[in-house]
């Protein structure tokens, strides 16, 4: 396999065969970005963040659920720079958007500090104007020194104070909005219900599903695609696979959500090809593919989604065609990886790029 040549190859298939629209629910966010440096002490959190600082010293990517008041603390305790538009559907919404695909997206409680950092070209669809949805990440960088030993890979833990979202709440506007464009719209994305309380999420998930039947019957060619997260509750995410399943083409799931699945369902990792028509677990080196039907451009989707990823954790912002388009000329590192692998690069930013692949990965016919 010539990959330097796989990788050009993929970018030019999808500049001619991407959605020309695509519909991305239902979870956004404002994130708030601190890079972790040698000067950051692992000692003073508060004993509800312990897990959060045990995940930075073993590198983990993990999300965490807190309360208020450790949210309040978090807030007043760090150095928070950079603002950037974040959960599953507001990431994917603004990367496909700078693709130029006609780009719809959901938000439970749209505050004007939201609003502002989706792409102008984003057509947003608020549940209610409310206070930010906010989320404080982390990152870190392979190598920096924290709780007196080297962080051994680049990543990022998220720490979520999120009612919205957590709720998930749609909205009638949603409801009647979403079955008017479902025609126009080649592709749908559903994600945020590893955030969801165990005592509303049937109902949640249920309503859902009924949401994708509405699609299908006005859009019988639409391609829904679940996308999972880090699922704090596992029977949370045993609902969201047994009501879900049967009515998406696609799930998609980092490594360490797919461990998660192999356990809720009971199975081996061989009958992942049994979950849907198309499975893939993606990571920072690259992606595994998997499923019943896969399209025959399965692997050029992968390719153009790591391609986008890579082009996000080097340049900080989300890539068009034709800056993708040069960005894979010069590329001649990439990972050992028994699926699709994915390009080497030096990070200057890891939040979202699992996301970033599956918007790529979703979008290419």
């Amino acid at each position: 396999m010539d990959i330097e040549r796989e990788y050009r190859e993929a970018v030019k298939y999808a500049e001619k065969n991407l959605a020309s629209a695509a519909l991305f629910a239902f979870n956004s966010n404002v994130d708030f970005i601190c890079r972790i440096n040698s000067g950051f002490k692992a000692e003073g959190f508060p004993q509800e963040l312990m897990p959060l600082v045990e995940s930075i010293k073993r590198g983990e990517a993990r999300e965490f659920k807190i309360t208020k008041h450790a949210a309040e603390w978090i807030a007043e305790s760090f150095s928070w720079r950079e603002k950037r538009i974040g959960g599953q559907a507001g990431i994917m919404a603004n990367a496909a958007a700078a693709l130029g695909v006609k780009s719809f997206a959901y938000a439970a409680a749209l505050s004007e500090e939201q609003e502002k950092l989706f792409s102008k070209k984003v057509v947003v669809f608020g549940g209610a104007k409310g206070s930010p949805s906010r989320h404080f990440i982390f990152e870190f960088k392979k190598g920096t020194v924290f709780g007196g030993a080297a962080i051994p890979s680049s990543n990022r833990v998220i720490a979520s104070y999120d009612p919205a979202n957590f709720k998930l709440k749609i909205s009638k506007k949603f409801a009647l909005e979403s079955a008017r464009i479902a025609p126009f719209v080649e592709c749908a994305v559903i994600s945020g219900f590893h955030n969801l309380d165990d005592r509303i999420a049937a109902d949640r998930i249920a309503t859902t599903a009924r949401f994708v039947q509405e699609w299908r019957n006005r859009n019988p060619s639409i391609r829904v695609h679940l996308e999972l997260g880090d699922f704090a509750n596992k029977r949370v995410l045993r609902k969201t696979l047994d009501t879900l399943l049967p009515c998406i083409n696609s799930v998609g799931m980092n490594e360490m959500e797919a461990e998660d699945v192999i356990v809720a369902m009971g199975m081996h990792e061989s009958e992942m090809e049994e979950l849907a028509d198309e499975v893939v677990v993606h990571e920072a080196r690259g992606s595994m593919i998997y499923g019943k039907n896969k399209r025959a451009s399965i692997v050029k989707a992968a390719l153009f989604g790591h391609a986008l990823a890579a082009f996000k954790a080097e340049n900080g912002k989300d890539a068009s065609i034709a800056a993708l388009k040069k960005f894979v000329e010069n590329r001649h590192e990439f990972f050992e990886f028994r699926g699709v692998p994915a390009i080497k690069v030096e990070p200057r930013f890891t939040v979202g790029l699992g996301d970033t692949f599956a918007a790529g990965f979703v979008l290419v016919k």
